[in-house]
């Protein structure tokens, strides 16, 4: 998969960004839950939940005097999942539907955190002269391909895509009430990996330790070489 140093700064780029969208969607996660994370916490972790300061609350957190503190995207993550098992304790529903959403919640976190570990993989990145890889700016840099990269970005963009089902499911499990749970009312359990990632993305998660179904994965392979064929047939 070559591609040239112009193409490849663009995909870099659009990595980029869909990844910062997929941390800011992770904030938003932990604001929805702040409010009984306050109640659940303590010691540590409860510090740094009211140290955490998110884009959507920013400004009145700035009105309220309060001083802004950087809470690292890993411990964002880690309150939230601390948050969600604490109180999924309480709801204590046994239902199958409330354990394979809090199955696939665990997923979409494992999912995040190989995300974070690529994005820190790609921080000493620039396009090489072959086109096919990215220059080591470190010694024990692993190999990265487009492909990695192309995956990644899907992956990242899931999030956002999928914000109304992520966060319907953190009421699920939780019991918080969200905007989503109140309009869609919806008790299916969240999908992870997500329905609208190619065999790029399925594959980069597979990697992450996240188990995808073979037929999934079958069919995704399908999907993308009948797109490759129709794309080289308007080319040639």
């Amino acid at each position: 998969m070559g591609l040239s140093n112009r193409r490849l700064a663009a995909m870099l780029g659009d990595f980029v960004y869909e990844t910062s969208s997929a941390e800011d969607e992770s904030r938003r996660y932990l604001e929805l839950l702040y409010d009984e994370g306050r109640q659940v916490l303590a010691g540590a972790d409860l510090k740094s939940l009211e140290a955490f300061t998110s884009e959507h609350n920013r400004e009145q957190r700035r009105a309220d005097g309060v001083e802004e503190i950087y809470v690292p995207w890993g411990r964002v993550d880690g309150l939230s999942r601390k948050i969600i098992y604490t109180l999924s304790q309480t709801v204590g529903r046994a239902e199958a539907v409330f354990a394979d959403n809090l199955v696939a919640l665990d997923r979409m976190f494992l999912t995040t955190t190989a995300l974070r570990d690529f994005r820190n993989q790609v921080a000493h990145r620039t396009p090489s002269d072959d086109g096919g890889r990215l220059r080591f700016y470190r010694a024990n840099d692993l190999s990265v391909t487009p492909r990695d990269i192309w995956g990644w970005t899907e992956v990242a963009a899931s999030y956002w895509s999928n914000l109304t089902s992520i966060t319907n499911a953190l009421s699920v499990a939780t019991g918080v009430a969200t905007a989503a749970s109140a309009v869609t009312r919806d008790t299916h359990p969240l999908q992870w990996p997500p329905a609208n990632v190619s065999i790029h993305g399925l594959r980069v998660i597979e990697r992450s330790g996240v188990p995808v179904p073979e037929q999934r994965l079958k069919d995704a392979r399908t999907e993308w070489a009948g797109l490759t064929r129709r794309w080289r047939r308007q080319r040639s």
